[in-house]
């Protein structure tokens, strides 16, 4: 009986003396409160709290329902995971940081999620960012950014409202805002610009700081502000087609309203001009083996001139010339109108002709 009662009042003493030392020797006010780990809630003053790691909760504020995980946190509506993770903390709150030093600098930033070793790293003030992924947003001062992807907006700073979904997705981008990228490397070139969309494996722009440029596709590469590109044709290799077809179950609309539309005045170009044109059949470089029917863009230019937009340059270091077909057709109506009246004409005087026989 005496050896049962001593095993009991020794395993009493355990219970005791272990969540003790968890708690730390400075521990004053608290309920509710465990602590795990070296050093973890000196001097707290919390109720509700759990710390989880070295450090957790050392110098945590007397605020209520706070959950910081990890090191040196205690903040309104926190969890950190790791270590460094959370490490400056002062007044920011709603942050979750996981992986080794993410959300490391932060201070008052609210809102953020850092998912990542490196994650967040240097975010000191930027709120409601969300980065997974390792070193995704490591450079971000900013906010409103969502980078998920290893090296997704790795040097971003100050720019704002950026979204990258992929492997180095706006790796270089810095002070660009409000860009969407999607996919592998997409946006990889893009530093300074903003408003620009590429969705596809190494979709991109061909300069750092283009405006409201789109690249749709693989390899896909937007050329100038206000542009879009869909499919690779020529990124990588001159002249090379590598999308063949695009199509749909309905027609492009393009805008046509008249208060969309100034100068308005008859065309000139009519039956002299579509006469002037010199159709051709020909294969694409590259392309898919088959014949194509159309112009050459510089006899077109030729007859035009530079001013008509039926004729472009693509700003590229080639300087492509592009055609848009839908352009001949106002040309081809006029060209028509002009025909008939010509054969109305010759009607007349055919008309004429027989009754001066007849007679």
């Amino acid at each position: 009986m005496e050896k049962r009662i001593g095993r009991i009042l020794i395993l009493l003493g355990l219970l005791i003396a272990v969540p003790l030392a968890a708690f730390g020797a400075d521990l004053t006010i608290g309920t509710a409160i465990t602590g795990i780990g070296n050093i973890t809630m000196t001097s707290s003053t919390i109720t509700a709290t759990a710390f989880v790691g070295d450090g957790s909760g050392l110098t945590n504020l007397p605020i209520p329902a706070t959950i910081p995980v990890g090191y040196t946190d205690g903040n309104l509506a926190n969890a950190c995971l790791g270590i460094d993770a959370c490490r400056d903390h002062t007044s920011g709150n709603y942050n979750t940081g996981m992986g080794d030093a993410a959300l490391m600098s932060n201070t008052t930033g609210v809102g953020n999620t850092a998912v990542g070793q490196n994650a967040l790293v240097d975010n000191v003030v930027g709120s409601d960012n969300t980065a997974v992924g390792q070193s995704s947003l490591a450079n971000n001062i900013a906010d409103y950014n969502t980078a998920v992807g290893v090296l997704s907006l790795n040097a971003n700073t100050t720019g704002y409202s950026n979204s990258a979904m992929g492997d180095s997705a706006l790796l270089f981008n810095t002070t660009g805002n409000e860009n969407t990228a999607v996919g592998v490397d997409a946006l990889g070139s893009n530093v300074s610009g903003s408003l620009n969309t590429a969705i596809g494996a190494h979709a991109d722009v061909n300069a750092i700081n283009l405006t409201n440029a789109t690249a749709i596709g693989a390899n896909a590469k937007a050329t100038a502000s206000n542009s879009v590109m869909i499919g690779d044709v020529g990124s990588i290799t001159p002249f090379r087609q590598a999308v063949t077809w695009i199509g749909g179950p309905t027609t492009w609309s393009s805008t046509s309203d008249i208060r969309a539309k100034e100068e308005i005045q008859d065309i000139n170009y009519g039956l002299d001009f579509i006469n002037a044109l010199r159709p051709v059949q020909y294969k694409m470089k590259n392309g898919n083996g088959k014949t194509d029917f159309g112009f050459l863009a510089q006899d077109v230019q030729e007859i035009l001139g530079a001013d008509a937009n039926i004729v472009s340059v693509m700003p590229d270091s080639l300087h492509m010339m592009a055609l848009s077909y839908t352009g001949f057709i106002a040309p081809m109506v006029k060209a028509i109108q002009e025909q008939q009246q010509v054969i109305q004409q010759l009607r007349k005087e055919l008309g004429e002709l027989k009754a001066t026989l007849a007679k």
